[in-house]
């Protein structure tokens, strides 16, 4: 195992230095866990407080942009969206909060991380099917106020738009939740195997 060969060699070549035993090793571990886990419990935190004042976004453009609304159903639909996510973000700040790496066994961490990643991937879902309709249906309604040779156009601009939203939105989970979750996961399961090593 490679938790092994690290402690056998630091205790060879580290004469004058502590030997690490499997006591420190193991809060190093859990050490590692926890703070990928703070950061994605951060990231929700701040995704649960900045997506309540998104609500009043279709309002205030409404208000600005008289010529360039939001039709009933985008400005329902978006509002819905947001109450439902912020709804979504507490859970998901639930299911986190369950994670307790240093007095939860590593069976009961590793479920709440499932769930979580599983958490992820619906979120990853619903989102790409938000930004179809939402895009969709906030630009669908303006075609017909464009004159026919300016539709194609008016088409690009609104798929690139919508790639570009979609491409970003994968970019942060993959970038982001799947590194931390890995993390995580590799810290459990380090963990375990020194448990299981040792009892």
């Amino acid at each position: 195992m490679d938790l092994d060969n690290l402690k056998k060699v630091w205790n060879e070549n580290q004469q004058d230095l502590p030997s690490i035993t499997d006591d420190k090793l193991l809060s190093m571990l859990k050490s590692n866990g926890r703070t990928a886990l703070n950061k994605l419990r951060l990231w929700e935190l701040i995704g649960a407080i900045v997506i309540l004042p998104l609500t009043g976004i279709p309002l205030i453009h409404n208000k600005i942009f008289v010529l360039f609304q939001y039709s009933a159903f985008t400005l329902y639909f978006f509002i819905a969206f947001c109450l439902l996510g912020f709804v979504w973000q507490l859970y998901k700040i639930w299911t986190l909060k369950k994670v307790d790496i240093l007095n939860n066994s590593i069976l009961v961490c590793s479920k709440y991380i499932l769930k979580y990643k599983l958490c992820i991937k619906i979120e990853v879902f619903i989102s790409l099917i938000f930004m179809i309709i939402f895009m969709g249906s906030f630009f669908y309604p303006l075609v017909d106020s464009l004159a026919d040779d300016r539709k194609i156009l008016f088409y690009i601009v609104a798929a690139v738009w919508t790639i570009i939203m979609v491409a970003l939105l994968w970019f942060i989970y993959r970038r982001f939740y799947r590194k931390q979750t890995k993390r995580i996961e590799e810290s459990l399961k380090e963990i375990e195997e020194l448990e299981r090593d040792n009892y």
